[in-house]
């Protein structure tokens, strides 16, 4: 689904279909009166064939419309709202991702994954020159050196490719994720090596990893505001290719028919970091272009 150009044709689509529903449930609830008066009125066969027509209008018309009115809802909410920096984007309420993920990213150390990604209600497109994609995900992480050690790890994943490298490769994670982070992972068969740090605030709140040792004070920085809001999070910069993953923190919500829809609802953001996180995502391009100003 392609994000709508026009909100305010939108809004009012969905009014008109939550007013729908809304005619729907009437005609349901004028039925059940009838059922009570023909039980006084009538032979009971009549009331039996009566409740089954209601069952039927039940589930073939009202269920399904009340259930692709709230993934309407929940597609513009997201499209507008956390997803509102994403140019030409586009939403599926179901994706697809490696179920190793985590692994590729050099968040954890190489392990069994042993059941597929979950992805929901996933964005792509475009911001600045980058392709960007974002979800709620859960990943099944097995540690420790029994077997059946498995936890789920849950929470938003935002991936970008840059269309210009930066040169760098470093592995930024917050401490004291279970299972991750309580003791400083194990990062050195990617050719990782432990980082030292110029901010010391930074090195309270994570443990960092890079190819040379070093992490850039503006990376620094920029993790400090990422973690602002209280949030876990794991970073990757790999020249090319940013990855980011909140934990336990979602942008999508579950919905109740008597909610009011309007424009200020379907643009508010549901996801605290999502400023900090674009705010990374666009000061990674710019220290991009000069250190290619630099070399040239």
């Amino acid at each position: 689904m392609k994000r709508p150009e026009r909100i305010e044709e939108e809004l009012l689509r969905l009014r008109q279909n939550k007013k729908s529903i809304g005619t729907l449930l009437l005609t349901e609830s004028i039925m059940l009166v009838l059922v009570i008066v023909l039980l006084f009125t009538v032979n009971i066969g009549a009331v039996y064939a009566l409740c089954g027509a209601i069952l039927i209008f039940n589930l073939l018309i009202i269920r399904p419309s009340v259930r692709r009115y709230r993934n309407e809802l929940t597609a513009m909410e997201v499209m507008y709202g956390a997803a509102g920096d994403i140019q030409e984007c586009i939403y599926k309420d179901k994706d697809k991702l490696d179920k190793d993920t985590l692994e590729r990213d050099k968040f954890v150390s190489p392990r069994e994954w042993p059941t597929e990604a979950i992805c929901r209600h996933s964005v792509s497109g475009r911001y600045i020159d980058a392709c960007v994609q974002m979800c709620e995900c859960s990943f099944a992480v097995k540690y420790g050196s029994r077997r059946t050690n498995t936890m789920f790890l849950s929470g938003t994943y935002i991936q970008a490719e840059m269309r210009k490298g930066t040169g760098l490769s470093i592995s930024c994670i917050s401490r004291d994720i279970p299972y991750i982070s309580e003791d400083r992972p194990e990062l050195l068969g990617y050719g990782y090596m432990p980082a030292d740090f110029t901010i010391e605030k930074a090195g309270k709140l994570e443990w960092a990893f890079s190819t040379d040792g070093n992490i850039p004070d503006w990376f620094q920085k920029q993790f400090i505001k990422l973690v602002g809001q209280g949030s876990k999070i794991m970073v990757n910069l790999d020249d090319d290719k940013f990855r980011l993953f909140i934990v336990s923190r979602y942008f999508a919500v579950k919905h109740r028919l008597n909610e009011t829809v309007s424009e200020e609802s379907l643009t508010r953001n549901r996801l605290p970091e999502k400023t900090a996180v674009f705010d990374t995502l666009r000061i990674i391009q710019q220290n991009a272009v000069l250190e290619k100003r630099k070399e040239k």
